[in-house]
Protein backbone atom coordinates (compact mmCIF):
# COMPACT_ATOMS: atom_id res chain seq x y z
CA UNK A 1 0.00 0.00 0.00
CA UNK A 2 1.19 3.36 -1.03
CA UNK A 3 2.41 5.11 2.49
CA UNK A 4 1.03 8.20 1.32
CA UNK A 5 -2.88 7.00 1.23
CA UNK A 6 -3.02 5.75 4.92
CA UNK A 7 -1.87 9.39 5.47
CA UNK A 8 -4.50 11.11 3.44
CA UNK A 9 -7.41 9.08 4.31
CA UNK A 10 -6.72 7.35 7.67
CA UNK A 11 -8.89 9.65 9.69
CA UNK A 12 -11.83 8.84 7.21
CA UNK A 13 -11.37 5.49 6.49
CA UNK A 14 -11.39 4.31 10.35
CA UNK A 15 -14.40 6.33 11.16
CA UNK A 16 -16.05 4.32 8.68
CA UNK A 17 -14.37 0.93 10.53
CA UNK A 18 -15.07 2.36 14.04
CA UNK A 19 -18.75 2.56 12.99
CA UNK A 20 -19.24 -1.48 12.51
CA UNK A 21 -16.17 -2.72 13.98
CA UNK A 22 -14.95 -0.64 17.02
CA UNK A 23 -14.18 -2.62 19.63
CA UNK A 24 -15.38 -0.66 22.32
CA UNK A 25 -17.83 1.95 22.96
CA UNK A 26 -16.89 5.51 22.88
CA UNK A 27 -18.47 9.27 22.42
CA UNK A 28 -18.70 8.34 18.51
CA UNK A 29 -19.68 4.51 18.12
CA UNK A 30 -20.87 1.82 20.32
CA UNK A 31 -19.30 -1.23 20.51
CA UNK A 32 -19.05 -3.97 17.11
CA UNK A 33 -22.50 -1.64 15.85
CA UNK A 34 -24.29 -4.82 13.99
CA UNK A 35 -22.74 -7.83 15.92
CA UNK A 36 -24.80 -10.50 18.03
CA UNK A 37 -22.14 -12.36 19.88
CA UNK A 38 -24.57 -14.69 21.51
CA UNK A 39 -25.78 -15.99 17.94
CA UNK A 40 -22.27 -14.68 16.22
CA UNK A 41 -23.49 -13.22 12.99
CA UNK A 42 -24.72 -9.26 12.67
CA UNK A 43 -27.93 -7.83 12.39
CA UNK A 44 -28.69 -5.40 9.38
CA UNK A 45 -31.39 -3.65 10.64
CA UNK A 46 -31.30 -3.19 14.68
CA UNK A 47 -33.47 -0.11 16.61
CA UNK A 48 -36.02 -0.21 13.47
CA UNK A 49 -39.69 -1.08 13.79
CA UNK A 50 -40.18 -4.58 11.96
CA UNK A 51 -43.23 -7.28 13.11
CA UNK A 52 -40.89 -9.70 13.46
CA UNK A 53 -38.04 -7.78 15.10
CA UNK A 54 -34.46 -7.21 13.72
CA UNK A 55 -33.28 -9.38 10.68
CA UNK A 56 -30.05 -10.07 8.40
CA UNK A 57 -30.55 -10.70 4.80
CA UNK A 58 -27.10 -10.88 3.32
CA UNK A 59 -24.82 -13.09 4.94
CA UNK A 60 -21.80 -12.59 2.31
CA UNK A 61 -21.85 -8.64 2.84
CA UNK A 62 -21.53 -8.66 6.38
CA UNK A 63 -18.35 -11.37 6.27
CA UNK A 64 -16.97 -8.90 3.48
CA UNK A 65 -17.37 -5.36 5.33
CA UNK A 66 -15.54 -7.33 8.27
CA UNK A 67 -12.64 -9.29 5.49
CA UNK A 68 -12.08 -5.57 4.74
CA UNK A 69 -11.57 -4.44 8.68
CA UNK A 70 -9.14 -7.32 8.85
CA UNK A 71 -7.12 -6.73 5.36
CA UNK A 72 -7.00 -3.17 6.40
CA UNK A 73 -5.40 -3.74 9.44
CA UNK A 74 -2.96 -6.14 7.88
CA UNK A 75 -1.71 -3.49 5.15
CA UNK A 76 -1.51 -0.77 7.30
CA UNK A 77 0.34 -3.02 9.98
CA UNK A 78 -2.42 -2.62 12.65
CA UNK A 79 -2.31 -6.02 14.38
CA UNK A 80 -5.12 -5.08 16.79
CA UNK A 81 -7.18 -3.34 13.95
CA UNK A 82 -6.80 -7.08 11.87
CA UNK A 83 -7.32 -9.53 14.74
CA UNK A 84 -10.67 -7.36 15.69
CA UNK A 85 -11.88 -7.89 11.83
CA UNK A 86 -10.41 -11.43 12.10
CA UNK A 87 -12.67 -11.90 14.88
CA UNK A 88 -15.77 -10.55 14.01
CA UNK A 89 -15.01 -12.32 10.56
CA UNK A 90 -15.14 -15.53 11.43
CA UNK A 91 -17.60 -15.08 13.97
CA UNK A 92 -20.22 -14.12 11.07
CA UNK A 93 -18.56 -17.33 8.56
CA UNK A 94 -19.60 -19.67 11.19
CA UNK A 95 -23.07 -17.88 11.93
CA UNK A 96 -23.90 -18.16 8.29
CA UNK A 97 -23.51 -21.43 7.74
CA UNK A 98 -24.97 -22.36 10.83
CA UNK A 99 -28.37 -20.17 10.33
CA UNK A 100 -28.30 -19.68 6.78
CA UNK A 101 -26.86 -22.91 5.08
CA UNK A 102 -29.12 -26.18 4.96
CA UNK A 103 -27.56 -29.55 4.63
CA UNK A 104 -29.38 -31.94 4.68
CA UNK A 105 -27.42 -33.20 8.40
CA UNK A 106 -29.04 -30.21 9.50
CA UNK A 107 -32.19 -30.04 12.33
CA UNK A 108 -32.38 -26.11 12.92
CA UNK A 109 -35.37 -25.88 10.69
CA UNK A 110 -37.77 -28.66 9.94
CA UNK A 111 -39.24 -29.83 6.58
CA UNK A 112 -40.30 -28.64 4.11
CA UNK A 113 -38.60 -25.71 4.93
CA UNK A 114 -35.11 -27.39 5.09
CA UNK A 115 -35.24 -28.71 1.32
CA UNK A 116 -35.33 -24.80 0.19
CA UNK A 117 -31.51 -25.72 1.81
CA UNK A 118 -30.92 -21.46 2.19
CA UNK A 119 -32.61 -18.82 4.26
CA UNK A 120 -33.06 -15.55 2.12
CA UNK A 121 -33.95 -13.40 5.66
CA UNK A 122 -33.38 -14.58 9.26
CA UNK A 123 -35.41 -12.80 11.30
CA UNK A 124 -35.29 -12.84 15.43
CA UNK A 125 -39.01 -14.77 15.07
CA UNK A 126 -38.71 -16.21 11.79
CA UNK A 127 -37.08 -17.16 8.45
CA UNK A 128 -38.47 -16.41 4.94
CA UNK A 129 -37.26 -18.24 2.08
CA UNK A 130 -37.06 -14.99 0.05
CA UNK A 131 -35.46 -11.87 -0.32
CA UNK A 132 -36.81 -7.80 0.54
CA UNK A 133 -36.67 -7.53 -3.42
CA UNK A 134 -38.41 -10.82 -4.72
CA UNK A 135 -38.73 -14.81 -3.95
CA UNK A 136 -36.74 -15.73 -7.40
CA UNK A 137 -34.25 -18.52 -6.66
CA UNK A 138 -30.86 -16.29 -8.40
CA UNK A 139 -32.24 -13.61 -5.36
CA UNK A 140 -31.91 -15.88 -2.44
CA UNK A 141 -28.79 -17.70 -3.15
CA UNK A 142 -27.45 -15.15 -4.83
CA UNK A 143 -27.77 -12.40 -1.61
CA UNK A 144 -26.22 -14.61 0.36
CA UNK A 145 -22.68 -14.76 -2.25
CA UNK A 146 -22.45 -11.37 -3.72
CA UNK A 147 -19.92 -10.34 -3.92
CA UNK A 148 -17.34 -12.52 -4.86
CA UNK A 149 -13.68 -12.21 -3.25
CA UNK A 150 -10.88 -14.59 -2.00
CA UNK A 151 -12.62 -15.16 1.70
CA UNK A 152 -15.88 -16.52 -0.06
CA UNK A 153 -13.81 -20.05 -0.51
CA UNK A 154 -14.24 -20.08 3.16
CA UNK A 155 -17.97 -18.92 3.53
CA UNK A 156 -19.27 -20.91 0.74
CA UNK A 157 -18.48 -24.46 1.36
CA UNK A 158 -18.02 -27.41 -1.11
CA UNK A 159 -20.50 -29.36 1.25
CA UNK A 160 -23.35 -26.57 0.85
CA UNK A 161 -23.07 -25.86 -2.73
CA UNK A 162 -23.27 -29.73 -3.53
CA UNK A 163 -26.35 -29.75 -2.34
CA UNK A 164 -28.13 -26.40 -2.76
CA UNK A 165 -27.09 -26.93 -6.52
CA UNK A 166 -29.98 -29.51 -7.14
CA UNK A 167 -32.60 -26.33 -5.96
CA UNK A 168 -30.98 -23.46 -7.52
CA UNK A 169 -29.70 -24.62 -10.59
CA UNK A 170 -32.69 -24.47 -12.65
CA UNK A 171 -32.45 -20.73 -12.20
CA UNK A 172 -29.11 -20.74 -14.19
CA UNK A 173 -30.75 -20.82 -17.46
CA UNK A 174 -34.01 -18.27 -16.63
CA UNK A 175 -31.66 -15.47 -14.34
CA UNK A 176 -30.81 -12.28 -15.58
CA UNK A 177 -26.80 -12.05 -16.53
CA UNK A 178 -25.43 -10.46 -13.74
CA UNK A 179 -27.62 -12.74 -11.03
CA UNK A 180 -26.55 -15.87 -13.50
CA UNK A 181 -22.79 -14.97 -12.96
CA UNK A 182 -23.10 -15.76 -9.52
CA UNK A 183 -24.70 -18.92 -9.24
CA UNK A 184 -22.47 -19.83 -12.14
CA UNK A 185 -19.21 -19.11 -9.95
CA UNK A 186 -21.10 -21.38 -7.23
CA UNK A 187 -21.42 -23.65 -9.05
CA UNK A 188 -17.30 -23.85 -10.25
CA UNK A 189 -17.34 -25.13 -6.47
CA UNK A 190 -18.27 -28.35 -7.97
CA UNK A 191 -17.75 -28.31 -11.11
CA UNK A 192 -15.12 -25.63 -12.42
CA UNK A 193 -15.39 -27.01 -16.03
CA UNK A 194 -18.73 -27.02 -16.73
CA UNK A 195 -19.66 -23.35 -14.93
CA UNK A 196 -16.24 -22.35 -17.18
CA UNK A 197 -18.26 -23.18 -20.64
CA UNK A 198 -21.72 -21.68 -19.51
CA UNK A 199 -19.28 -18.28 -17.91
CA UNK A 200 -17.49 -17.73 -20.80
CA UNK A 201 -20.73 -16.28 -22.81
CA UNK A 202 -21.69 -13.68 -20.13
CA UNK A 203 -21.75 -10.06 -20.80
CA UNK A 204 -23.61 -8.48 -17.89
CA UNK A 205 -22.25 -8.31 -14.61
CA UNK A 206 -23.35 -7.26 -11.22
CA UNK A 207 -21.61 -4.14 -9.01
CA UNK A 208 -18.50 -5.69 -7.28
CA UNK A 209 -18.14 -8.60 -10.10
CA UNK A 210 -16.42 -8.21 -14.14
CA UNK A 211 -16.20 -10.91 -16.16
CA UNK A 212 -12.33 -10.93 -15.38
CA UNK A 213 -13.22 -11.71 -11.44
CA UNK A 214 -15.44 -14.33 -12.78
CA UNK A 215 -13.07 -16.48 -14.72
CA UNK A 216 -10.30 -15.96 -12.48
CA UNK A 217 -12.25 -17.90 -9.61
CA UNK A 218 -14.04 -20.46 -12.09
CA UNK A 219 -10.50 -21.00 -13.34
CA UNK A 220 -8.96 -21.48 -9.82
CA UNK A 221 -10.98 -23.90 -8.25
CA UNK A 222 -9.81 -27.10 -7.41
CA UNK A 223 -12.49 -28.63 -9.62
CA UNK A 224 -11.16 -27.16 -12.48
CA UNK A 225 -9.43 -28.68 -15.08
CA UNK A 226 -9.05 -26.47 -17.55
CA UNK A 227 -5.64 -25.14 -18.84
CA UNK A 228 -6.66 -21.55 -18.23
CA UNK A 229 -4.77 -20.11 -14.64
CA UNK A 230 -3.64 -23.53 -14.16
CA UNK A 231 -0.32 -21.81 -12.67
CA UNK A 232 -3.06 -19.79 -10.20
CA UNK A 233 -5.49 -23.14 -9.50
CA UNK A 234 -1.99 -25.54 -9.01
CA UNK A 235 -0.29 -22.80 -6.28
CA UNK A 236 -4.39 -22.58 -4.73
CA UNK A 237 -4.72 -26.20 -4.72
CA UNK A 238 -1.38 -27.81 -4.37
CA UNK A 239 0.93 -25.25 -2.58
CA UNK A 240 1.22 -26.13 0.95
CA UNK A 241 -0.81 -23.15 3.14
CA UNK A 242 0.60 -20.68 4.39
CA UNK A 243 0.76 -20.42 8.24
CA UNK A 244 -2.74 -19.20 9.73
CA UNK A 245 -5.78 -20.45 11.82
CA UNK A 246 -8.36 -22.28 9.64
CA UNK A 247 -11.51 -21.64 10.12
CA UNK A 248 -13.31 -25.54 11.15
CA UNK A 249 -16.19 -26.52 8.24
CA UNK A 250 -19.02 -28.63 9.53
CA UNK A 251 -17.48 -31.89 8.53
CA UNK A 252 -13.48 -32.26 10.46
CA UNK A 253 -10.99 -31.05 8.38
CA UNK A 254 -8.11 -33.55 7.20
CA UNK A 255 -5.80 -30.54 7.91
CA UNK A 256 -3.20 -30.50 10.90
CA UNK A 257 -2.89 -28.12 13.12
CA UNK A 258 -1.37 -25.01 11.23
CA UNK A 259 2.28 -24.38 12.82
CA UNK A 260 3.09 -22.07 15.50
CA UNK A 261 4.04 -18.78 14.07
CA UNK A 262 4.10 -15.58 13.44
CA UNK A 263 0.75 -14.08 11.58
CA UNK A 264 1.27 -13.85 7.78
CA UNK A 265 1.80 -11.33 6.00
CA UNK A 266 -0.58 -10.29 3.07
CA UNK A 267 2.06 -12.15 1.01
CA UNK A 268 1.48 -15.11 2.65
CA UNK A 269 -1.97 -15.67 3.37
CA UNK A 270 -2.71 -16.73 -0.15
CA UNK A 271 -4.57 -19.78 1.10
CA UNK A 272 -8.05 -21.27 2.23
CA UNK A 273 -8.44 -24.21 4.15
CA UNK A 274 -9.17 -26.04 0.61
CA UNK A 275 -6.50 -23.48 -1.54
CA UNK A 276 -7.97 -20.08 -2.27
CA UNK A 277 -6.73 -16.97 -4.91
CA UNK A 278 -3.86 -14.50 -3.33
CA UNK A 279 -5.66 -12.89 -0.63
CA UNK A 280 -7.41 -15.23 1.74
CA UNK A 281 -7.15 -15.33 5.14
CA UNK A 282 -8.90 -17.45 7.21
CA UNK A 283 -9.57 -17.91 10.89
CA UNK A 284 -10.76 -20.14 13.21
CA UNK A 285 -13.91 -19.54 15.26
CA UNK A 286 -13.09 -22.51 17.79
CA UNK A 287 -9.45 -21.76 18.23
CA UNK A 288 -10.33 -17.85 18.61
CA UNK A 289 -13.15 -18.52 21.48
CA UNK A 290 -11.54 -21.37 23.26
CA UNK A 291 -8.46 -18.58 23.61
CA UNK A 292 -10.68 -15.97 24.93
CA UNK A 293 -13.66 -17.82 26.55
CA UNK A 294 -9.88 -19.43 28.84
CA UNK A 295 -8.33 -16.09 29.02
CA UNK A 296 -11.25 -14.73 30.64
CA UNK A 297 -12.12 -17.50 32.97
CA UNK A 298 -8.25 -17.40 34.12
CA UNK A 299 -8.89 -13.57 34.34
CA UNK A 300 -11.98 -13.93 36.66
CA UNK A 301 -10.43 -16.59 38.92
CA UNK A 302 -7.12 -14.23 39.28
CA UNK A 303 -9.55 -11.56 40.40
CA UNK A 304 -11.44 -13.63 42.56
CA UNK A 305 -8.01 -15.57 44.21
CA UNK A 306 -7.18 -11.64 44.58
CA UNK A 307 -10.04 -10.30 46.64
CA UNK A 308 -10.91 -13.51 48.73
CA UNK A 309 -6.88 -13.45 49.35
CA UNK A 310 -7.54 -9.27 50.54
CA UNK A 311 -11.11 -10.35 52.91
CA UNK A 312 -8.79 -12.80 54.34
CA UNK A 313 -6.35 -10.76 55.42
CA UNK A 314 -8.07 -8.35 56.66
CA UNK A 315 -10.44 -10.58 58.45
CA UNK A 316 -6.84 -12.36 60.21
CA UNK A 317 -6.00 -8.67 61.44
CA UNK A 318 -6.72 -7.57 65.00
CA UNK A 319 -8.58 -4.35 65.28
CA UNK A 320 -5.96 -1.12 65.37
CA UNK A 321 -5.77 1.06 68.08
CA UNK A 322 -5.06 4.37 66.63
CA UNK A 323 -6.67 7.61 66.40
CA UNK A 324 -9.76 7.20 64.47
CA UNK A 325 -9.90 9.06 61.07
CA UNK A 326 -11.97 11.81 60.12
CA UNK A 327 -14.51 9.86 58.39
CA UNK A 328 -15.56 8.61 62.15
CA UNK A 329 -16.30 12.04 62.49
CA UNK A 330 -19.70 11.91 60.38
CA UNK A 331 -20.49 8.80 62.65
CA UNK A 332 -24.11 9.25 63.29
CA UNK A 333 -25.56 8.23 66.85
CA UNK A 334 -29.15 7.96 68.50
CA UNK A 335 -31.37 10.81 68.20
CA UNK A 336 -29.33 12.63 65.48
CA UNK A 337 -26.51 13.25 67.72
CA UNK A 338 -23.02 13.03 65.91
CA UNK A 339 -19.77 12.67 67.12
CA UNK A 340 -17.44 15.53 66.70
CA UNK A 341 -13.83 15.49 65.79
CA UNK A 342 -13.32 16.95 68.74
CA UNK A 343 -14.55 13.85 70.87
CA UNK A 344 -13.26 11.45 68.34
CA UNK A 345 -9.74 12.47 68.36
CA UNK A 346 -9.41 11.97 72.07
CA UNK A 347 -10.64 8.94 72.02
CA UNK A 348 -7.77 6.12 72.02
CA UNK A 349 -9.66 3.21 71.09
CA UNK A 350 -11.32 3.39 67.30
CA UNK A 351 -13.05 -0.01 67.88
CA UNK A 352 -14.66 1.08 71.38
CA UNK A 353 -15.53 4.40 70.05
CA UNK A 354 -17.51 2.18 66.82
CA UNK A 355 -18.83 -0.39 69.22
CA UNK A 356 -20.13 2.81 71.60
CA UNK A 357 -21.80 4.42 69.29
CA UNK A 358 -23.59 1.72 67.36
CA UNK A 359 -25.19 0.74 71.46
CA UNK A 360 -26.17 4.19 71.48
CA UNK A 361 -28.03 3.86 67.84
CA UNK A 362 -30.20 0.53 68.75
CA UNK A 363 -30.96 2.35 72.48
CA UNK A 364 -32.72 5.26 70.79
CA UNK A 365 -34.28 3.05 67.80
CA UNK A 366 -35.82 0.82 71.11
CA UNK A 367 -37.07 4.08 72.74
CA UNK A 368 -34.29 4.35 75.34
CA UNK A 369 -32.50 7.63 75.43
CA UNK A 370 -29.03 7.62 75.52
CA UNK A 371 -26.90 7.68 78.04
CA UNK A 372 -23.37 9.12 77.87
Amino acid sequence: MSSALPALWEDSILHLIRDIANPTTDALYPSARHKDWFDGHSWAAGLFPFADSRNQESTSEAVNAYYAVSLYGEATGDARLRDVGRLLMATEIRAAQTYWQITPGDTIYPPPFSENRAVGILWANKVDFATFFGANLEFVYGIQMIPFTPISQDLLPESWISTAFDVFKGAIATASEDWRALLIMAWAIIDADAAWDAAVALKAFDSGNSRANMLYWIATRCSSNKTVMKAARNQACMAPSAPRLPLPSRTPSPSSNPPKSAPPSTAQAIASEEGGPAGTVVYSLNETLIFSISALIAVACILCVVACGRCAYRMSQPARNSAPKPRFAQLQVAKGDALSEDQSSGHSNEAELIADARAKRRLASNGYAAVS
